[in-house]
């Protein structure tokens, strides 16, 4: 064998074991779910979906729910499909529906791509589980 073609032969591996790094490495950098897709994003932070009622998010869950109950929600923003969230007696605390909410953001975050649902369960975390939702914004 030339040295030559062990340089040749030297040379291609060299590339192809890059390469096939490089393309390893862009795969683990993908997000596995819509929780860490999210997390990338500047326009969302999320709201806390702890079951604790003394929960520091209260307030805003509280806003959200009050917004879903209603039969149209403002700014044309859709409600989450097949949740129904009843507007409760006045005197009622927390909102029955912040318990509903939580539940469907946390079915949310676990979301991958793979599911057909992905894309409207982004858009609805957006809407419903985020701090910065144009829903909180009056």
């Amino acid at each position: 064998m030339t040295t030559g073609l062990k340089i040749g032969i030297g040379a291609t591996l060299g590339v192809g074991a890059i390469g096939g790094t490089a393309g390893i490495a862009h795969v683990l950098s993908q997000p596995k779910n819509l929780k860490e897709d999210l997390e990338k994003d500047s326009q969302f932070e999320f709201l806390d979906t702890s079951s604790e009622t003394t929960n520091k998010d209260n307030g805003s869950w509280t806003k959200l729910a009050e917004e879903h109950a209603k039969t149209s929600v403002k700014g044309g923003v859709s409600k989450i499909s097949g949740l129904d969230i009843q507007a409760p007696p006045a005197s009622t605390t927390p909102h029955p529906g912040i318990a509903q909410l939580k539940e469907k953001c946390d079915l949310f975050f676990k979301k991958t791509k793979d599911d057909k649902d992905y894309e409207q369960a982004k858009k609805d975390a957006k809407n419903w589980c985020n701090k910065k939702s144009s829903l909180l914004t009056t």
